[in-house]
């Protein structure tokens, strides 16, 4: 009966060990990033074919805390929303264009700031609406090496 027992016990202990995975580390590629003196303020990242821009909340003056959102790139959609964006830069919408992703909500806002075109991603997660967060304002310039639109 105690082998019986000891045995049950080592089949258990092996089981619960085979519970812990080591999963695999993917690098991600950057497309380009908007920054100040080493200070990150907006990249985006692919990885697998998903894409992730992820952005210093300008709402929070007190700390600093990013915020992201993410998109499979199926049909083009990095292209396409750098298409949308540029768009926007030239022809000022009367307001802010929103994009429903999968797991977020994203809203293109688009203002003339000193004669000059300007857009800010704010963003949300679906599942809390509550916390919403905004990114620097970007001219065309910046949305050009964000995209990685330019030679260096």
């Amino acid at each position: 009966m105690k082998r019986l027992f000891f045995c049950m016990v080592l089949i258990v202990s092996g089981l619960v060990n085979a519970q812990i995975k080591v999963l695999e580390k993917t690098r991600s590629n950057e497309i380009g990033k908007i920054g100040l003196a080493n200070a990150l303020q907006l990249k985006i990242t692919e990885q697998n074919n998903n894409y992730t821009f992820t952005y210093l909340d300008t709402n929070i003056k007190s700390t600093e805390v990013f915020r992201s959102f993410s998109f499979q790139d199926q049909d083009n959609d990095l292209e396409n929303l750098y298409k949308l964006i540029m768009s926007g830069l030239d022809n000022l919408p009367e307001g802010p264009i929103e994009l429903e992703l999968p797991n977020d909500m994203v809203h293109l806002i688009f203002i003339k700031s000193m004669g000059m075109p300007n857009v800010s991603f704010s963003s949300y997660k679906k599942d809390n609406p509550t916390v919403k967060g905004q990114s620097v304002w970007l001219t065309k310039k910046k949305v050009d090496i964000l995209f990685n639109r330019v030679h260096k």
